[in-house]
């Protein structure tokens, strides 16, 4: 049931985005901005996956709590170092990554497609997906998938307040504002079953 209430929320997204923008160079620039972020997002969710549910349900079990917890807390103070880092690269090189992605775009579409990729750069799904993890390993399944919605909901609403006044940044910026509600979301609710601490190894 909650799946295909995410579903239909996306469904509505993509409704509302076609109503607001319908086929323009901004569109255009929009779906090439958005496509560099998810291929980060992609491949760094796939490691972590693979890495976060086995490691950390081994230490839980065999270590104790306190192991597992640290462990977590080392994974997501590297990884943010790391995003940090990849941001920074990448919001100086917007310009190259746009041309790498789309090389054929008109001036202005890739004027515009620059100026939304620095927007959607903040990639703090890579958190989410680690706190995803540790809520699944602790047999919390449901409200997550309820917490993936928010995003969706929240630039559906940006989108047909805003859409007239800044346009396509209206989406970019739903998003981004979705992305951030949806992390401290999950901050709170895995804070339950994980303590925090500041380590880097």
């Amino acid at each position: 049931i909650v799946s295909l209430l995410f579903i239909a929320i996306a469904f509505l997204r993509e409704i509302v985005f076609a109503s607001c923008f319908g086929v323009t160079y901004a569109v255009d620039a929009y779906a090439v901005a958005a496509q560099i972020p998810e291929a980060f997002f992609f491949v760094m969710c796939q490691a972590l996956g693979a890495i976060v549910i086995p490691i950390y349900s081994k230490l839980m079990y065999s270590d104790g709590k306190c192991v597992a917890d640290k462990f977590v807390s080392n994974l997501i103070n590297v990884i943010s170092i790391a995003l940090f880092v990849l941001i920074a690269i990448c919001t100086i090189s917007s310009d190259v990554l746009i041309y790498i992605f789309a090389p054929g775009l008109p001036e202005e579409t890739h004027k515009l497609a620059v100026s939304l990729l620095r927007w959607t750069l903040l990639l703090f799904e890579i958190i989410i997906v680690i706190h995803i993890s540790v809520l699944n390993v602790n047999n919390v399944f449901v409200r997550p998938k309820l917490f993936s919605g928010i995003r969706f909901a929240v630039m559906t609403l940006m989108m047909i307040a805003f859409y007239r006044t800044i346009g396509i940044y209206a989406a970019v910026l739903g998003w981004l504002i979705g992305v951030i509600i949806e992390l401290i979301s999950y901050l709170i609710i895995s804070s339950k079953y994980r303590v925090y601490s500041f380590s880097i190894n």
